[in-house]
């Protein structure tokens, strides 16, 4: 069966689509705008004393509003308790002392233990803040100071949750340049190593090192993404009408990963073992050619990141034809139990494993 990654045909979208999509910052950015200005409006017609500290409203919009509906939930909770702690925390100091150098000390001493409990994560640091403006800026009123200050935060905590549950952000385009990337790194690689190969005098062994890619930070990014967009997808309404996309995005992670796997392959074996000063080579000069045009190939295939129709099946055909025209000729200039025969059999195995994965189907032996 073709895969979906070379075969799904997708519409192409607009200017103004792919200006949004490519820009994740922006529909943070309005949410936030209107979680803190509904916050700010509706803080100020809560109860006295909340009602004297509407800005609080907004603050607590904007600490709610992360990329996802999840993340924000959890935010809201852990600055709110944070702040809980901290105005706690302030009041029993102001029970005890006036503020001054001992209550700082002893607020930000206690609220700096407090906020490294594993719980409030990140949130902490509001333990810290919310004690000191409690102690002293709230110095006249204390008591109320601290309800205002923790009841407005939370009621915008509750209102950026509130917008991001009624406009919940999918962050999928981050996910799509992530794997994109990953893609090109994998290919870049077959590239360079099909290049070597081709040159008169082959590499060194000093310089092939120098051409190995560093993939595992590319993978380790197209999977945190993917996580982020089954993450965003959680509560989330408009998910539903996403759900195809997402797991495009899981089945090409999937795909990539063998690919990487056949890339670290295929690359160990040709860095290690075809060099310029290896006394047995691992293709030799009746090998190198047939190995760079199927690098190249797959290359190709993996850098057309959206074919369709012919041009999608123009370039399996060529994959499936380099690499079946590889294996014939390794299995025609192997002479015997050769350790040669043996290696370059591993290079057309790999290649054929990470080909299946990329392309939906298996290659055809050769013959």
């Amino acid at each position: 069966m073709p895969s979906p990654a070379l075969h799904h045909r997708r519409r192409p979208p607009g200017r103004l689509a792919t200006w949004w999509r490519t820009r994740p910052q922006l529909p943070l950015a309005i949410r936030a705008g209107i979680a803190a200005v509904l916050a700010w409006l509706i803080a100020q017609h809560l109860p006295v004393p909340l009602s004297d500290y509407p800005y609080y409203g907004p603050l607590g919009a904007v600490i709610a509003t992360t990329t996802t509906l999840v993340s924000s939930l959890r935010e809201a909770g852990r600055t709110v308790a944070a702040i809980a702690a901290g105005a706690t925390l302030a009041t029993l100091v102001d029970v005890v002392l006036d503020p001054g150098a001992a209550a700082i000390v002893i607020v930000v001493g206690a609220g700096t233990l407090i906020a490294g409990w594993h719980r409030l994560g990140d949130a902490g640091s509001w333990v810290v803040t919310s004690s000191l403006f409690i102690l002293i800026i709230g110095r006249t009123d204390p008591d109320g100071y601290a309800i205002a200050y923790l009841g407005t935060t939370a009621v915008g905590a509750l209102v950026g949750v509130a917008v991001a549950a009624a406009l919940p952000p999918l962050p999928l385009t981050a996910g799509s340049r992530d794997l994109e990337g990953l893609r090109t790194t994998l290919a870049d690689q077959l590239a360079d190593l099909a290049e070597g190969l081709r040159r008169r005098d082959l590499p060194a062994a000093s310089e092939w090192q120098s051409r190995r890619y560093v993939i595992e930070p590319s993978l380790h990014g197209a999977r945190a993404a993917l996580a982020r967009s089954i993450q965003s997808a959680r509560g989330n309404w408009s998910a539903r009408f996403f759900r195809d996309w997402i797991t495009t995005q899981r089945d090409e992670l999937e795909r990539l990963e063998t690919v990487a796997d056949t890339v670290f392959e295929v690359t160990t074996l040709v860095v290690e073992h075809e060099h310029a000063d290896a006394r047995s080579p691992l293709l030799g000069p009746d090998l190198r050619g047939a190995t760079a045009d199927a690098l190249d190939a797959f290359a190709a295939v993996l850098h057309r990141t959206t074919p369709t129709g012919e041009e999608a099946s123009a370039g399996t055909r060529r994959l499936s034809d380099s690499i079946a025209e590889l294996r014939r000729a390794v299995i025609a200039s192997h002479r015997g139990e050769g350790g040669s025969h043996l290696g370059a059999g591993a290079v057309v195995v790999a290649l054929e494993r990470g080909a299946a994965a990329m392309t939906g189907h298996s290659v055809p032996p050769g013959t």
